[in-house]
């Protein structure tokens, strides 16, 4: 039985940021041995500081990925498309291009959300970017969030059955029995902004259990 086609949209590093790790992860991971997966690569930025700024050749190499986009999509005949969606105006408006491009090309669309803030940004919003964003969502098969309490999210735009939950992480070997080795002590290194969405808080809780 011929495996199910599916294009992967998503950056990679560098830079190492979140959403450039996940897609690693993904591709990675042990999806490639049950699908046969399509990596479509949306990098834009090759350093940090060059994320948010307008540029000219940012501007030409998104163009051009819509249209490369658009004959992956024809070419491979997809059986589906994973887009992660910004919950920024101009992400989302790139990003929605990508999904229309896709199902110009008759690919179905799932998209997902690698955060928690796209309601507040949805609902600050104008009417005119309102209205996009769900004439948009409308074309896509439905929604993949972190976690059961961000279902709520897209109550407005999709039914449940429609939201999926996929929550964050990545298979790591199992940690050896360490009372022996030269570390006494397991060492963790939090790598983030100081936000309580970030959930270092959770982290230090979590490490108080574990000792």
């Amino acid at each position: 039985m011929a495996r199910a086609r599916i294009i992967l949209l998503g950056k990679l590093p560098p830079p190492y940021i979140g959403p450039a790790i996940a897609t690693q992860v993904l591709l990675s991971s042990d999806l490639k041995e049950d699908f046969e997966l399509h990596h479509f690569d949306t990098t834009l930025n090759e350093k940090v500081d060059q994320m948010g700024r307008f540029g000219w050749n940012k501007l030409m190499r998104s163009w051009r990925g819509y249209r490369k986009l658009y004959h992956l999509g024809r070419s491979t005949k997809a059986d589906l498309a994973l887009v992660p969606v910004s919950q920024t105006t101009m992400g989302f408006l790139k990003d929605s291009l990508y999904i229309l491009a896709l199902r110009k090309a008759g690919v179905p669309v799932l998209i997902q959300l690698r955060g928690s803030q796209f309601r507040n940004w949805y609902e600050s919003s104008s009417p005119i970017t309102r209205r996009w964003v769900c004439f948009v969502l409308a074309k896509t098969e439905g929604v993949i969030v972190l976690g059961e309490k961000l279902r709520e999210l897209f109550a407005p735009f999709f039914p449940p059955e429609r939201i999926y939950v996929s929550p964050n992480g990545a298979d790591f070997p199992a940690l050896q029995n360490h009372t022996n080795s030269l570390f006494p002590e397991l060492r963790v290194l939090y790598l983030s902004n100081y936000l309580p969405g970030k959930g270092f808080d959770t982290v230090l809780k979590a490490m108080a259990l574990l000792k």
